[in-house]
């Protein structure tokens, strides 16, 4: 067996990233929508928010899921994906001390920020290592 068969693609965290990323948004985003009559006074919201919100989920988890199943998976589009995450970290941030949400909600958006923000941190860490593996000299053998 030779070296390069054993090694990992520099491509693959990135790729495993966006794809849990991806599969979160989604479910989220679904689960927003077909639940947002139920979960809007829960969370001190209408339901029309977490409709619009569910969509936008789901159209970002199918980006995610394009960009990480391409044959060359881009390290612009994985900046994207962290930029992307850290605005929803940022923006549950300011929803949370704005104060329109019942408690219940001011925890569950805090888990999920938590959560966006683990991803956006795995994301960065893939789009180093495939730029690191781009700059690194090859060998010639």
């Amino acid at each position: 067996m030779d070296e390069t068969s054993t090694r990992e693609s520099p491509s693959a965290t990135l790729r495993l990233a966006m794809k849990a990323n991806g599969s979160f948004s989604g479910l989220s985003g679904l689960g927003l929508i077909l639940a947002a009559g139920r979960l809007g006074p829960a969370l001190g919201v209408d339901r029309w928010v977490l409709i619009v919100i569910g969509v936008l989920l789901v159209m970002f988890a199918a980006s995610l899921w394009r960009s990480a199943t391409r044959v060359r998976v881009e390290p612009a589009e994985g900046r994207v994906a962290v930029w992307a995450d850290g605005g929803w970290v940022v923006g549950s941030a300011v929803v949370v001390a704005a104060g329109p949400l019942t408690p219940w909600g001011n925890q569950l958006v805090g888990v999920v920020a938590v959560i966006v923000l683990a991803f956006a941190v795995w994301q960065h860490l893939g789009v180093r290592k495939l730029t690191d593996a781009a700059r690194a000299p090859r060998s010639t053998g």
